[in-house]
């Protein structure tokens, strides 16, 4: 191993230690140390052959698991060089087939705790539980000349961009079954889910807004985006123009419970700045440039936007809250509906909204004078949601083709009676966050956090927490700023004279009383 790997195996045995005290000895370990020589280098010559034919053995059947290789740079006297280590992590119980965590370095030791638990929890599960993801694709323009690129190749012209692939990913990481559903009339949400996840929906009808709510009045848990607008930049000479583009989610019409997210603008004092590409300079664009833009709208949410008091949230890093709204709770309906409702995030107490419009001017960008308030971002919601449709029947699909046979059963069928129970909400005005060009860290942790909450519970969320995350402030106010500008430029600077002055005061003082004690 490299110089700086040499701990690592008794770092992770240590760790084992614990959890199999932890366990009550239910955790046996083994450490299988491997060369890789003997499996990329040439073949033994015949002598070797017998001496070499048991660890040979060994080295290829945990590949054959998924047990690989992989090059780390070391430093070796005054220069560079690369090596090929095995440090990789098997877990196997019963008859199940065995998990491997793979390259495992001292930059990830601290998540190896969560990732073995996770994988131990989630074995030791007579069922997966299934997951129903809903989220939109985007039609993809592919220029002729890579068109005719692709059919050299050989290979499928690409006929549609999947901006929220990553979160299908990363749930069948975590060992979770995920369908991926269309939210149609051939695709209707599926009743076997144990949990739905509805990112940046556009335009829901009423027979969709219907499916939602018999899962939410059902006791299905729900993992729900919205992203009510977006922004489109151009820049014309030295001109931005900022125009505002509807998603119409049309969620509010669902949400008659006591939350609705709102229509106005919401702008923080917390925000970081973006860039953009432009047609303008395709150049620019090639080498990853752009106009960088620093809008009160490209929000950050840091930890003490979040709510310590929660698993979901309570050891985030970072969230970048881009062109989100806000969440308006009635006190009174969640009262009346017997709900509980709990914050996971929200914005500064330096927030503030502007009415809804299709452009921004540049007042509108500037917080305002009497302060700014803290908005709530993403809900937890539990309890027995009330029925929204009801003693409605089932709105049809806009698309359906009827006939006289469905008619008939239709009119047979009737209002169809809900089974209540009980269920989860997570709201979040916000589904932009989750896109694959914005998505980091503390997003996919939320998101983690909240399906398995969702799911399974809050049992593996403090595990995964602990890892190193990045804590910032909030942004300072002006006055604050120039304060602290003052008091490290100048005030500092005034204290050094001032006591330079008394010091050479007392100096003279001193001198002048030894002259006149001496001349007396």
């Amino acid at each position: 191993m490299p110089t700086e790997m040499k701990r690592m195996e008794q770092d992770i045995v240590d760790k084992l230690k614990d959890l199999r005290l932890a366990s009550g000895g239910a955790l046996n370990y083994r450490v299988v140390h491997m060369e890789a020589s003997n499996v990329l280098g040439p073949a033994p010559r015949e002598k070797d052959e017998q001496k070499d034919e048991k660890d040979e053995s060994l080295e290829k059947s945990l590949i054959e698991k998924g047990v690989r290789p992989f090059s780390v740079q070391a430093l070796r006297e005054d220069q560079m060089t690369t090596q090929l280590v095995y440090s990789s992590l098997g877990v196997a119980y019963k008859d199940k087939p065995e998990e491997i965590i793979p390259n495992i370095v001292p930059n990830n030791v601290s998540e190896l705790e969560y990732k073995l638990l996770n994988i131990i929890y989630k074995l030791n599960r007579d069922q997966s539980p299934k997951v129903a993801l809903v989220a939109p694709m985007s039609a993809v323009r592919v220029d002729p000349q890579m068109a005719n690129l692709y059919r050299q190749l050989g290979m499928p012209i690409p006929t549609a961009d999947d901006p929220y692939a990553p979160l299908q990913q990363v749930l069948r990481i975590e060992k979770y079954e995920v369908n991926r559903v269309k939210f149609d009339q051939d695709q209707p949400l599926p009743q076997d889910s144990d949990t739905l996840v509805i990112v940046d929906p556009e335009n829901l009808n009423r027979r969709q807004l219907w499916e939602i709510n018999r899962a939410l009045v059902e006791g299905k848990s729900v993992f729900l985006a919205v992203q009510t607008y977006n922004w489109d930049y151009s820049v014309r000479g030295n001109r931005l123009s900022i125009s505002r583009i509807d998603r119409n989610p049309r969620i509010n019409d669902l949400l008659s419970f006591g939350v609705t997210i709102r229509e106005d603008i919401l702008m923080d004092i917390n925000h970081l700045p973006l860039t953009i590409r432009t047609s303008s300079n395709p150049l620019a664009n090639l080498f990853g440039g752009g106009i960088t833009l620093d809008l009160p709208t490209h929000i950050m949410l840091n930890q003490s936007s979040m709510n310590p008091d929660v698993s979901i949230t309570s050891s985030l890093s970072n969230i970048f809250y881009l062109w989100g709204s806000a969440l308006k709770i009635d006190e009174q309906k969640i009262k009346d509906n017997k709900l509980k409702v709990t914050r996971l995030f929200s914005t500064s107490k330096e927030a503030w909204t502007r009415p809804a419009r299709r452009t921004l001017e540049q007042a509108d960008l500037e917080p305002p004078a009497s302060g700014g308030e803290q908005y709530p971002l993403a809900l937890l919601i539990t309890g027995q949601f009330p029925d929204a449709f009801k003693g409605q029947k089932p709105p049809e699909w806009p698309s359906a083709q009827k006939s006289q046979e469905s008619s008939a059963e239709k009119k047979a069928e009737g209002i169809p009676e809900l089974k209540p129970a009980p269920g989860k909400l997570i709201i979040v005005a916000c589904g932009r966050m989750f896109n694959k060009n914005f998505l980091s860290q503390g997003v996919v942790d939320f998101y983690l956090n909240s399906i398995d909450v969702l799911s399974l519970g809050d049992k593996l969320i403090g595990i995964r927490s602990k890892k190193p995350i990045n804590r910032t402030i909030d942004k300072p106010s002006s006055g604050a700023r120039n304060f602290w500008k003052f008091v490290n430029l100048g005030l500092v600077n005034i204290l050094i004279a001032a006591v330079g002055l008394i010091i050479a005061g007392l100096r003279r003082k001193a001198r002048n009383a030894y002259t006149l004690t001496h001349r007396s």
